[in-house]
């Protein structure tokens, strides 16, 4: 029998475990525990690996909290709801659903596992991100994956909407804050101006950053973690999203004060730097970002100058959004810096 019919059996065979210690309690696989999140949203993912073969079959994501629990759930939603995809290269890179197992009162979802390895793993290596070869590489695989994505799961056109309720969980997370009133009026006219155009609805990953894509012979060939992502829905939010945590992180391995290396302008002080520089800088990471954020857009059928309120938008999202309350408000704080004078100058670059 065949590694990949192996692989298929045993996905169909978990599929019938009546609760998820009896699926750990077997013998005729290896385990392994990829991930443990430490957030409010705390989940388990465990790998299970026939014993016949190297490729991992089964994922396991047991959720540890009713937040997470609830975070499972829309995952097993999103990928039960994503259409029929006649893309032998997309639909491969897409987990699917094989059931889900009891843990005392809570559910446990398996999926089919996804081949590849980690953008990230790539991305942390020494002097990655100092590569404008490499870096062009990755945007463009992401670039490539996206449009494939969208290509083959649109459903019509609407109105673009990037605002879907981030100003209210705005208005409500940060009450206190004197910068509030100023962002959300900021915030309220780039979204009547966006809003006035129409653009495609497609499937959503909804947290489409390099960490949970997986690369193979210079293509993403897994995308995981669709728990914030629908079935029909505005893509440029995945835009923006890769972008702007690409560049959030440039200078995670440089000292504090130190220039970050392959980035001229660009050094390690405050929190968000990479975005400053991504958004208002010069170089060529500052036109790879925008670049792909234009690139896309056009794709999309919008105006290419839009790439600003695009981001301001997905930077937005993350402060409303973002399980941690210290996340959320340093990226509040960069959106309301970026938003105080130069956001006019920015829009039409």
């Amino acid at each position: 029998m065949s590694s990949q019919a192996t692989v298929q059996g045993f996905a169909r065979e978990m599929a019938h475990a009546a609760s998820l210690r009896h699926l750990l309690h077997r013998n005729d696989y290896r385990l392994l525990v990829s991930a443990t999140s430490k957030d409010l949203n705390r989940k388990i993912t465990i790998l299970l690996i026939p014993a016949e073969s190297s490729a991992t079959a089964v994922v396991v994501k047991v959720p540890l909290s009713d937040i997470a629990q609830a975070a499972v759930d829309r995952e097993a939603e999103v990928l039960n709801t994503l259409p029929a995809i006649d893309h032998e290269q997309l639909s491969s890179t897409l987990p699917r659903v094989v059931g889900t197992v009891e843990l005392e009162n809570r559910r446990a979802l398996l999926m089919t596992a996804v081949s590849g390895v980690p953008m990230a793993n790539a991305y942390n290596r020494w002097r990655h991100t100092a590569s404008r070869r490499k870096v062009t590489r990755d945007f463009c695989m992401a670039e490539q994956w996206l449009r494939l994505l969208w290509s083959h799961t649109e459903r019509g056109r609407a109105p673009v909407d990037l605002d879907s309720g981030i100003c209210a969980r705005l208005a409500l997370r940060f009450s206190g804050d004197p910068s509030l009133g100023a962002v959300l009026e900021g915030l309220g006219a780039l979204h009547e101006d966006v809003g006035q155009r129409s653009g495609p609805l497609t499937a959503v990953h909804g947290d489409f950053w390099y960490g949970n894509l997986l690369t193979l012979a210079g293509r993403i060939s897994g995308v995981v973690d669709w728990e914030s992502g629908t079935s029909c829905g505005q893509p440029v939010g995945d835009l923006a999203r890769f972008a702007l945590s690409y560049a959030l992180y440039l200078d995670r391995h440089t000292a504090r004060g130190r220039s970050v290396r392959g980035h001229p302008g660009l050094s390690a002080n405050r929190w968000g730097d990479g975005i400053r520089y991504a958004m208002s800088g010069d170089g060529w990471f500052a036109d790879t970002f925008r670049g792909f954020l234009r690139r896309g857009l056009a794709c999309l059928g919008l105006p290419q100058r839009l790439w600003w309120m695009v981001a301001l938008c997905g930077i937005a999202e993350v402060a409303a959004n973002a399980d941690h309350p210290g996340f959320a408000l340093a990226h509040f704080r960069v959106l309301t810096e970026l938003m105080g004078g130069k956001a006019i100058e920015g829009e039409v670059r």
